[in-house]
């Protein structure tokens, strides 16, 4: 039903007062946990019509009903970790920031460990849009490994929207340096979540990613991103090429990014072509994956092109 007069108030905004008077009545008396949280999706629609009101509805929506037992702390805070629930999140820090910062205490504050883990992921998200929550996010990442690798891993997805991207650029960096390997691992999807074919912006980090410990095993979406990126990426592709090589002599195997790499220097290989010193260092890492015997490498170019 609650789902149904969602329906109703998107396509007939003139009927928000008569369902807005009925939500009031079921708040103050529904028990019924799963019911109340097919309630946010009604509350959802009226977010425009009355802010004051909204914000006392959804303060009702995760209350204690009284005379009713059974119905935990925790367990009352369901709602706001409904699908729907966190889609309204981002509107409500925006325009209701006081009421954002008291639902997302609340979550942090349960005895529930998904919940605080829902409400630690609302908050690494909003920090990226709002700087106030920058030193609330440092110290629910020192809490637990947990909350590390969740930050790490909205850090590289906020990457390429973010405004502060300077923050999140230092931020990767440290998390492709780190001992975890889930948290290097998390860092290291920047570059599969790359929504853009501009280099430019992750050009320093290309840089330091091959320079970390986070480089091996996790190196596919980076060579994918480079195929199909804009602007100058020689120096890059070379610079990948021999970390890869280096890993390939050390661990006495092929790896299977090597092999994905063959694109890339044939690209990198036609494109230099009227660049003498470019095809010159090239040459030198096609000569490196001959001598190490890098499946693939023979595509690329003739040995006899070598002179």
């Amino acid at each position: 039903m609650w789902e149904s007069l969602a329906n109703v108030l998107w396509e007939i905004p003139e009927t928000s007062t008569k369902i807005w008077n009925v939500l009031d009545l079921a708040l103050d008396s529904e028990p019924l946990v799963s019911v109340r949280c097919s309630m946010i999706k009604t509350l959802t629609p009226l977010f425009n019509a009355d802010k004051k009101r909204f914000s006392a509805s959804i303060r009702k929506l995760i209350a204690l009903i009284a005379n009713v037992t059974g119905i935990s702390d925790d367990v009352r805070l369901s709602p706001l970790v409904t699908h729907q629930g966190i889609h309204l999140f981002p509107y409500i820090f925006n325009w209701l920031p006081e009421l954002g910062k008291e639902l997302v205490g609340q979550l942090l504050g349960c005895s529930d460990e998904t919940k605080q883990l829902i409400g630690a992921w609302l908050v690494f998200c909003e920090s990226y849009r709002n700087d106030t929550y920058i030193a609330q996010v440092d110290s629910l990442a020192a809490s637990s490994l947990q909350h590390q690798r969740l930050l790490a891993d909205v850090t590289a997805d906020a990457f390429s929207w973010t405004g502060n991207r300077h923050r999140a650029e230092t931020l990767l960096t440290g998390f492709f340096f780190d001992e975890d390997e889930q948290t290097r691992e998390h860092a290291a999807d920047v570059f599969r979540k790359a929504s853009i074919t501009d280099i430019e912006p992750y050009r320093e980090l290309i840089k330091k990613f091959v320079e970390s410990p986070a480089f091996p095993g996790n190196t596919y979406s980076v060579l994918h991103m480079l195929e199909n990126a804009t602007g100058d990426v020689l120096e890059l592709v070379i610079s990948i090429s021999e970390r890869l090589i280096s890993n390939s002599k050390h661990s006495k195997q092929l790896t299977v990014d090597a092999y994905h790499l063959e694109s890339l220097i044939k690209k990198e290989y036609a494109a230099s072509e009227f660049q003498p010193e470019s095809r010159r260092r090239i040459l030198d890492v096609i000569d490196e994956m001959l001598t190490n015997e890098i499946y693939g490498v023979e595509d690329i170019v003739a040995t006899h092109d070598r002179w």
